[in-house]
């Protein structure tokens, strides 16, 4: 259902950004590769919808609260919220690709991004290996 909303208001000039904004874009997201962290290794097992993606992946610690993203450039296919769980310094996430019709998934493993955010930092992976 559509919605539009107009909203006006005078906010207070506090004499500058809040420094709380500035540290949180000076962190931005990491590279993967910047940081050490391994190119990901990933499973395809056919559903019967879709793909079940099993990533693995070495990736440091990014605080608590962590939560995997799984993106793909192909906007005709659709990724469901990841469950993950990390064992050290390895994350292994789990995650359902399916198809926004009917038919075959053709999936480029180099398109997906893998994004494993903490309360501490964000880890930005490209790609998987077989």
């Amino acid at each position: 259902m559509p919605v539009t909303l107009d909203l006006e208001a005078v906010l207070p000039n506090a004499g500058g950004p809040a420094p709380a904004i500035v540290a949180a874009l000076s962190d931005g997201v990491h590279n993967g590769a910047d940081i050490g962290a391994g190119i990901p290794l990933c499973r395809l097992t056919p559903t019967q919808d879709g793909l079940r993606l099993q990533a693995s992946m070495d990736v440091p610690a990014v605080g608590n609260d962590e939560t995997v993203v799984v993106e793909i450039a192909d906007a005709a296919l659709w990724v469901s919220p990841t469950q993950s769980t990390r064992d050290g310094a390895q994350v292994v996430a789990v995650a359902e690709i399916l198809p926004m019709g009917d038919g075959p998934i053709v999936l480029d493993r180099s398109d997906l991004r893998i994004t494993v955010i903490g309360s501490q930092m964000a880890v930005e992976l490209e790609g998987c290996a077989r």
